[in-house]
Formats: C-alpha cells, sequence, structure tokens
C-alpha cells in the first residue's frame, strides 16, 4: 500500500533530518583543518529538529514552529522512546541557536562540542528512525 498524505509529509522531514545529519558528519570531518565546529554545531541541531518534528508530523500532533528541542519533545506521546530518552536537547538547542550568527557569540564552539552535538543528533535520528521503522522500510529510507 503506497503511504498516505500525512506519511508522505513526514517522509520529506525525515529525507531532510537524514540530509542534515549526513552534512553535519561531512563538515565534522573536514571540521580539523577548516574550523567548521559552529557548522557542525548548526546542521546537528537541525537534523535533531527535523526528526522530532517528523515524529509530531506521524503522529498527527499540532505544535508551535519553534527552534526549542525540548519543547517539541515534550509535544511526543508519552509511548515514544525520544519523549523519555537522555539526552541534552537543551544545549544542542541553546548552543545550535546562537552559534549560528556571527553577533551571538564571540567565540566558536570546540571541536569536542561539535562532536557531542553531533553525537545527541544521531541518537535523535536513531531513535526517530526507530519509531518509523515500517513506515521507513515501506519507503525504502533508512540511514
Amino acid at each position: 500500500m503506497p503511504p498516505s498524505g500525512q506519511d508522505l509529509y513526514t517522509l520529506e522531514w525525515v529525507r531532510y533530518a537524514i540530509r542534515d545529519l549526513r552534512s553535519a558528519r561531512c563538515l565534522a570531518e573536514c571540521s580539523t583543518d577548516l574550523n567548521l565546529a559552529g557548522n557542525v554545531y548548526w546542521m546537528a541541531q537541525q537534523a535533531a529538529e527535523k526528526a522530532i518534528k517528523s515524529l509530531l508530523f506521524h503522529h498527527a500532533i499540532d505544535f508551535n514552529w519553534t527552534h526549542n528541542l525540548e519543547a517539541l519533545r515534550l509535544k511526543l506521546p508519552e509511548t515514544s522512546p525520544m519523549r523519555h530518552a537522555n539526552l541534552d536537547l537543551q544545549a544542542l538547542t541553546k548552543q545550535g541557536m546562537e552559534w549560528r550568527y556571527p553577533d551571538d557569540l564571540p567565540d566558536e564552539p570546540s571541536p569536542e562540542e561539535a562532536v557531542e552535538a553531533l553525537t545527541v543528533a544521531t541518537t535523535v535520528v536513531e531513535l526517530m528512525s526507530s519509531e518509523l521503522r515500517d513506515l521507513l522500510s515501506e519507503a525504502g529510507l533508512g540511514l
């Protein structure tokens, strides 16, 4: 059975989450030479945000448009493993947004901070993929 309209929309958000995570990984690989830690952090935040939003769309949950990952996560149903995962989404939200623009903070994040952001984002995308396993399998989409 082909995916419904709602499932197609969810899948688009999943694709973007996966793309942003892959972008963060690629940036991280060349970050040591180019000091791209801020870009890694931003793309990691975006991957996590889109992964959580894909779950909200999947569950047909209304939410305010925000970059606040913790606020988005708290909208998920109690049955969602993402809701109860031990993740520091507040730091990913705050630092991901602050390091995006030049006037916000004087220094870029350290490479270690960027790696931590990438680790959190990877966990978020993996949790989303696990929760949407059947839909992603039917669509031939995966990490």
